[in-house]
């Protein structure tokens, strides 16, 4: 499986067992495009904010309910400085003193 997230960084993903769990933290942003066994990718989007995803991998073979494949959870993450709110004020701040 290769993975898109921010600044066009590639990472493959290689499960050597079927049982293999395998867990990253990557830089993400918004959105990030993965691609398995075709050349469609499946793209999945989190907070603008976003700037750190954890993301764990594991592989189900299939079976009476699910179809076989690789299973992932993501979850992003935001820089602690990185706030949205100190960015709007500044904004605003900047907007203000114009006279706008």
């Amino acid at each position: 499986m290769l993975i898109y997230p921010r600044f066009n960084d590639k990472w493959k993903i290689v499960f050597e067992k079927t049982n293999d769990d395998i867990t990253l933290v990557i830089p993400s942003g918004s959105e990030i495009y993965w691609f398995g066994a075709d050349e469609n990718p499946t793209r999945t989007g989190s907070d603008a904010q976003t700037t750190w995803a954890e993301v764990r991998f594991t592989y189900t073979s299939g079976g009476w309910s699910s179809s076989a494949g690789v299973r992932l959870l993501l979850l992003g993450f935001k820089e602690k400085n990185a706030g949205g709110w100190s960015v709007d004020t500044a904004r605003w701040n900047t907007i203000m003193d114009m006279g706008v």
